[in-house]
């Protein structure tokens, strides 16, 4: 977070606390002024964000996680730099940093995630069991249900962001709906995975991972390989690919992320091996669950109608990418285009290769859309 973007969220964090000793001079009775209630309730919400992140933790070190760090608040920095305790004035909102443990499961993650909203509960129910006569049981119990309907409700970069990421609720829901093998990307194996193959490539990569004794070893494979296919290395993916053991949940997915990995190698101009390609693609399509996410299949099909075009089956890759763009989002539908208009342009569209490609370039301008804008240069023009 740069120097500007810091004093902006500092400003941001007075507004809020100015809010927050709004609501909490509402509160005001016949033995509490509004300035009295106000404060009460500013110093209840500060001890609730302290205690949320100790509940976050306290649950980090008893799963085993290593917790590095606690950010409190907004504005200049109190503490020592490099201390374990980075506390600021403003203190609004706050967050933890840590390491998870090697090969952490989901049940490990949840509880880290979760036990912030849990001290919100318990917050909440000492406040209803003191009764809420009191003007500080009232205020805890108010305050608490706000923080915990603001931390439960999946957001990113909301307001109160100390770190301008997801909150708990986006944390949670992310790790319900991962159906595969879950993998914190701050796993220090998988940390250690990236750096060993930036020095020395997928042999080094491999070397290193033959060396790891964990039961998990094929989710840091199938994490390499996913971010060696978003950064273009597609030989190098397909390579990792190759060795990498199913996910018994997702079954589908090695073949068709190897599948993938190798169709653009071969498409743009790279060697590779057709037949086992479209063998993974088919089995793919095949085995993916009819009722997976439209997103999920949509790729898979997306998948296998690159293999098409590189059988030169034009027509066929042209329907089934068509069949992929009604399920696909954002800047991937413009890959799923270019896809499109090279089946288009190899069965002599130009035309309509052309129309894609304009629409592609509008979302995107990966290798694939690059690929089809060469190709169309490179036809000569209808007389």
């Amino acid at each position: 977070m740069g120097v500007g973007s810091e004093q902006a969220q500092a400003l941001r964090a007075l507004v809020l606390l100015g809010f927050t000793a709004y609501v909490g001079s509402r509160f005001a009775d016949a033995t509490h002024t509004p300035t009295q209630a106000a404060v009460t309730y500013v110093v209840i919400l500060i001890v609730s964000i302290v205690l949320h992140e100790l509940g976050h933790a306290v649950a980090g070190w008893a799963v085993g996680a290593q917790v590095t760090g606690m950010r409190l608040g907004f504005g200049p920095r109190l503490t020592p730099a490099g201390s374990w305790l980075d506390l600021r004035p403003i203190i609004v909102a706050a967050h933890v940093t840590y390491v998870p443990p090697r090969g952490a499961r989901r049940s490990q993650l949840l509880a880290i995630s979760s036990a912030g909203l849990v001290v919100h509960l318990v917050l909440i129910a000492v406040a209803l069991g003191a009764g809420l006569d009191a003007l500080w049981s009232r205020e805890l119990a108010w305050a608490n249900v706000l923080a915990l309907a603001s931390n439960a409700i999946p957001l990113t970069g909301s307001f109160t962001s100390t770190t301008g990421g997801p909150n708990d609720g986006s944390h949670i829901l992310a790790l319900l709906r991962q159906r595969g093998e879950v993998l914190s990307d701050a796993d220090p194996d998988l940390q250690q995975l990236f750096r060993t193959y930036d020095g020395g490539g997928v042999a080094a990569a491999q070397t290193f991972l033959a060396g790891l004794q964990r039961e998990d070893v094929g989710a840091l494979q199938r994490r390499l390989a996913a971010v060696l296919i978003r950064i273009g290395r597609y030989a190098d993916a397909a390579t990792v690919l190759r060795r990498t053991p199913r996910d018994p949940r997702q079954p589908w997915s090695v073949d068709h992320l190897c599948a993938e990995a190798s169709a653009m190698t071969m498409l743009l101009g790279g060697a590779g091996d057709l037949a086992d390609t479209a063998r993974r693609a088919e089995a793919a399509m095949a085995a993916i669950d009819p009722d997976a996410e439209d997103v999920e299949r949509s790729a898979v099909a997306h998948t296998l109608s690159l293999v098409r075009l590189l059988q030169g089956r034009y027509d066929e890759a042209g329907r089934t990418a068509a069949w992929a763009l009604g399920a696909t989002e954002g800047v991937a539908r413009a890959a799923v285009l270019a896809t499109m208009g090279l089946a288009a342009l190899a069965d002599g569209r130009a035309g309509e290769a052309s129309q894609l490609l304009h629409t592609a370039m509008g979302l995107d301008r990966g290798p694939l859309v690059q690929l089809l804008a060469s190709r169309i240069a490179a036809t000569p023009a209808a007389p």
